[in-house]
């Protein structure tokens, strides 16, 4: 059995990571830290300061504290900072949307990315650009942030929420974007109706 720590910044993702691990077939137990102050915070300051680092950093050692086997960063505010937690222990740490970012890379072109938190579209569109530098790809990203999403999903209204994703999609379709990135795992629920 795995036991995986999640770095949370908002309560709302803890159902889609929990959604997602139990459609694996190995035998995982995911342990969920939640520190809402994370979110709030980035959003406040527009990414990750001092405050926020030093906070971020705490959850991280009470995971590891915890004795899971790996831990996933779910805030996507933070995942650039895995490399830097990495260095502070042996176990493997790694940003829920990387594989994500790095694909959206891979195919090219005008990417859009789209946010419900007004921290989460700049950091998303910062990876990507960093990315694209280290594999010398060149695309062009167009990002659209959409708050109301948020406020949607935390007042538990999933169609209102998914319709503001699908038609912000559309939306970036229709500037010319031929992939769509979504910057957070509390999105997912949105993922399988973004094709229609």
């Amino acid at each position: 059995m795995y036991k995986i720590g999640v770095i949370h910044a908002t309560c709302s993702a803890v159902a889609p990571l929990n959604d997602a691990a139990s459609k694996h077939k190995e035998d995982i137990v995911l342990l969920n830290f939640v520190n809402e102050n994370l979110l709030y915070r980035a959003n406040q300051v527009s990414g990750a300061d001092e405050f926020g680092l030093r906070s971020f950093t705490r959850s991280v050692f009470e995971a590891i504290d915890a004795g899971v086997d790996g831990i996933i960063i779910a805030c996507s505010v933070y995942t650039p900072y895995v490399s830097l937690m990495q260095s502070f222990c042996s176990i493997p740490i790694i940003g829920i949307d990387n594989p994500m970012l790095k694909s959206a890379v891979d195919f090219g072109g005008k990417i859009g990315v789209i946010a419900t938190t007004a921290s989460s579209g700049p950091s998303a569109k910062r990876q990507l650009l960093k990315m694209a530098g280290e594999m010398n790809k060149k695309i062009d990203i167009e990002v659209s942030v959409k708050t109301a999403g948020m406020e949607q999903l935390k007042m538990g209204n999933i169609d209102n929420h998914n319709k503001i994703i699908y038609d912000a999609g559309k939306e970036l379709v229709d500037k010319g974007c031929s992939c769509i990135v979504l910057a957070q795992i509390t999105m997912a629920c949105a993922a399988e109706g973004m094709g229609d």
